[in-house]
């Protein structure tokens, strides 16, 4: 009994930390699909921790999430996943880059790797901004942004 317990726990540890890494992906797939001829521009940067490009992330991801209170009501999620070199690139319904317009930024960056099973996530950066109502991040998206415009500038 106690190690079919033990198993439950461990199950349930593994798939709410799975969700976790999961949840900025999904919400990405679920707003549908985009108007082929709606624009979209290209967004790549770095995340940097404390000046430093952020290369210890083991599992992370950059959202961009509509700030309605700047003008922007996009229904689109654009995601991008944090390299080993600390750079993103964001992708819209499948699509590179973002819808032009103001958003809250959302980073997510783990030390934990999903070999190591179920574990209390290690968040590398601070907790705000893993969440878009407490991130300070605010971008906007426009066609021509100067070198640097989409860099990440976080602390631990």
């Amino acid at each position: 009994m106690r190690q079919s317990f033990t198993m439950a726990t461990s199950l349930f540890k593994r798939r709410t930390f799975a969700c976790l890494l999961l949840a900025p992906s999904l919400c990405g797939l679920a707003v549908g699909c985009g108007d082929s001829a709606e624009k979209f521009y290209p967004v790549a940067g770095k995340v940097l921790l404390d000046g430093n490009p952020l290369t210890t992330v083991a599992q992370g991801s950059v959202s961009f999430h509509g700030d309605a209170a700047k003008g922007n009501s996009t229904m689109h999620q654009p995601i991008g996943t944090i390299n080993a070199a600390g750079e993103y690139e964001l992708v819209t319904v499948g699509r590179k880059g973002a819808p032009p317009g103001w958003y809250k930024v959302v980073v997510a960056a783990y030390a934990n790797k999903i070999e190591e099973g179920p574990v209390t996530p290690r968040l590398l950066i601070a907790q705000k901004y893993y969440n878009a109502d407490t991130t300070d991040l605010s971008i906007e998206v426009v066609a021509g942004p100067p070198v640097g415009a989409y860099d990440l500038k976080v602390t631990k």
